[in-house]
C-alpha cells in the first residue's frame, strides 16, 4: 500500500507547513524612473520579471523604462498574490493608501 499526505480542505499539507521545494508568490510595484509611471504585477522571480520589464519584454510597460522596484509582497500561494493583485488594481482606495504608505517610506523620485 502507497501512503500519500494528508491535504486540508484548503489545498495545502494538512500539518499546515510549507511543502518541500515551495515557490513563494510575490506581488511587486514597479515605478517608471523615466514618468513616475507604477505598475502592479505577481512573479515568483521578481528579479527576472523586473529585467523583462527593463527590456522591453512586456508590452504593457516597455514604453516606460527604466522600471525599479519600489514594493513587493510574499504569499504562499500564487492564488493569494492574484487576490491582491486584483484588489489593488479594482479597488482605487486600497491602492491609494498603499501608495502613500510606500511614499511615507521611500518617497518617488518623481514628486
Amino acid at each position: 500500500m502507497v501512503r500519500t499526505a494528508r491535504f486540508s480542505a484548503k489545498g495545502g499539507p494538512a500539518s499546515g507547513g510549507q511543502c518541500r521545494n515551495h515557490e513563494m508568490h510575490n506581488l511587486y510595484i514597479l515605478e517608471s524612473k523615466q514618468i513616475g509611471r507604477r505598475y502592479i504585477g505577481v512573479s515568483s522571480d521578481v528579479v527576472k520579471r523586473l529585467e523583462e520589464h527593463n527590456n522591453k519584454k512586456v508590452r504593457s510597460t516597455k514604453a516606460y523604462v527604466p522600471w525599479a522596484l519600489i514594493h513587493k509582497e510574499e504569499y504562499a500561494t500564487k492564488r493569494e498574490a492574484r487576490v491582491r493583485e486584483l484588489e489593488l488594481k479594482n479597488n482605487s482606495w486600497k491602492r491609494k493608501d498603499l501608495f502613500e504608505r510606500i511614499n511615507r517610506v521611500a518617497p518617488s523620485s518623481n514628486g
